[in-house]
């Protein structure tokens, strides 16, 4: 008789320790476990060159450029411009106060980064634009309907040539003459927080007030004063930013989706800007979840949108063309920052574990992982979560407790449907998809997750069922064997504990006893194959 364990996995503990299977585990900390061998997790590294830090709080993590990191004490969600090779460097971000935008010329400078922002958004003017009409010379010709009633509106425009909606209409003026001439008087805003750098100004061609405008002149903010002596037909660009408004001021959870859109939320309404134009955000554009929404991650055609209720799929192509669709799975999110978009699909913490949303189904995928006790043992509202390799990479918890899962940390993988744990704890982290590297903060330093040094890795088989059985001999597959710790638990007691090294080959002598329930716990900082008991060096192979 043996048992023998040829290949490692992680942890499943909502099933009793008997009933696992073999190569399941009751305990795994530290441990990579890729091809099935037990290989124990490498240290995060730290960078030589640090970032300013804010302390003692450091949430949010986000490389702008080689070596300049944003780091932010609050939740923040950071999208690059959609547009490509954007010549201004732009940068958006929610949570750090009203929605902002940094560029290269205001993001990077000593101290903490970003630099400095200004608010997302371009307001409009509030005043509408002073109007005196000018009679031009000659003598209006009776009888002719040549009259041509104008109104007048003003914009705000950055120096990224960025245009907010217009001012309120002018009065209303009537020029009974080709020669009539009109001088404008324009506001400048009473605060600049976005950068603005002059004005255009427009205006109308007819009557009706809800008629296009057409542009007149771009002054620099200094000039207030303008006076209009352009024909009709010297008019040739329309006002186009009527409806472009800058976002809520308290939008958060920002994400760029496909077709150069940005979304966010406030309350339950979803915020969506124009199509690259990521100052501009439309009312229409607008759209209403029955609960809560807690946060959203974007997929390729659209975005999962988690409430405190259930979630949404959010899809289109167009700002005009986006829709909302309910999953159906009341599964509510109870922590913001666990979700994490996959490979095509999103994955967060909900009351019950962790829910898969992938093709319009919410699926809890945690279910046989974790009991009800175990998995609210995580603090499921504290866990910040992210993506690599493959695998859903979790911290959790600002407290201990007595089940075992205090502060710390652990590795989802969805397709094993297994966990396992790491034992150090970490507040902000962020994926570099240009260099596939992870990085994260640890006690106020930035560091690599995966570095030059391992760390000790434990791994603690089921609880195998026998006969009464007398194994005599031990053998552990490994190509370096020194320093791998073996401890033997029989019938619940430790039974026998054995420190390898050069002088073995891997096999080693047990003491004599007979026993019915065994379980085999491995300490190592090298990698392990495999490991066999048995009755006689002859069972083993």
């Amino acid at each position: 008789m043996r048992i023998h364990i040829p290949g490692f996995g992680g942890e499943v503990p909502a099933i009793p320790p008997e009933r696992l299977s073999d190569h399941q585990a009751t305990l795994a900390t530290n441990c990579l476990l890729d091809d099935a061998d037990l290989t124990p997790l490498h240290a995060p590294q730290t960078l030589t060159d640090q970032p300013q830090i804010p302390q003692p709080k450091h949430n949010t993590l986000y490389l702008y450029s080689p070596g300049k990191w944003f780091v932010f004490e609050d939740d923040v969600d950071v999208v690059p411009s959609p547009i490509l090779q954007d010549a201004f460097g732009r940068v958006y971000f929610t949570g750090a106060g009203k929605p902002k935008v940094t560029n290269n010329t205001l993001a990077t400078g000593s101290g903490v980064l970003p630099a400095s922002a200004y608010e997302l958004g371009v307001p409009a003017p509030s005043k509408k634009p002073g109007t005196t009409l000018q009679p031009g010379s000659g003598e209006d010709e009776e009888g002719l309907d040549d009259d041509e009633t104008r109104y007048y509106v003003y914009t705000y425009v950055t120096d990224t040539g960025e245009e907010s909606a217009p001012s309120p209409l002018s009065n209303r003026l009537v020029m009974t003459k080709p020669s009539d001439r009109v001088a404008l008087t324009l506001s400048a805003p009473d605060n600049n927080i976005s950068g603005i750098t002059h004005f255009n100004v427009y205006r109308s061609a007819e009557s009706a007030e809800d008629a296009l405008f057409q542009l007149v002149a771009k002054l620099p903010l200094h000039t207030t004063s303008y006076t209009d002596t352009k024909r009709q037909d010297q008019l040739t660009h329309v006002l186009s930013t009527i409806d472009y408004l800058p976002p809520p001021e308290d939008l958060n959870g920002l994400i760029g989706l496909d077709g150069g859109m940005l979304a966010g939320f406030t309350g339950s309404t979803v915020c969506i800007s124009e199509a690259y134009l990521p100052y501009a955000w439309p009312d229409k554009y607008q759209l209403k979840t029955k609960w809560p929404i807690v946060g959203m991650k974007a997929l390729p055609g659209g975005a999962v949108v988690c409430t405190e209720g259930e979630p949404y799929l959010l899809m289109g192509t167009a700002p005009d063309a986006m829709m909302l669709e309910t999953t159906g799975t009341q599964q509510a999110c109870v922590s913001k920052r666990s979700m994490v978009a996959m490979d095509g699909y999103v994955l967060y913490a909900s009351p019950d574990g962790i829910v898969r949303v992938a093709g319009g189904v919410a699926e809890l995928i945690s279910e046989p992982l974790f009991k009800p006790r175990q998995w609210q043992a995580l603090k499921p509202e504290t866990i910040h979560a992210y993506y690599h390799e493959g695998e859903y990479i979790a911290f959790y918890g600002d407290t201990t407790n007595g089940l075992g899962y205090g502060t710390g940390g652990f590795i989802l993988n969805p397709g094993r449907r297994d966990v396992r744990y790491f034992d150090f704890y970490s507040p902000a982290g962020y994926r570099d998809l240009k260099s596939d590297s992870f990085y994260i903060l640890m006690t106020g330093k930035l560091k690599k997750w995966s570095g030059d040094a391992v760390l000790p890795a434990t791994w603690r088989s089921k609880k195998f069922k026998t006969t009464v059985t007398n194994f005599a001999v031990c053998q552990v597959q490994a190509d370096d064997i020194s320093g791998i710790e073996i401890t033997l638990y029989a019938d619940g007691n430790l039974f026998h504990r054995q420190t390898l090294t050069t002088e073995f080959d891997g096999t080693f002598w047990l003491p004599p006893g007979l026993h019915s329930t065994w379980q085999v716990e491995i300490k190592t900082t090298k990698p392990v194959r495999a490991i066999t008991l048995a009755e006689s060096p002859e069972d083993l192979d």
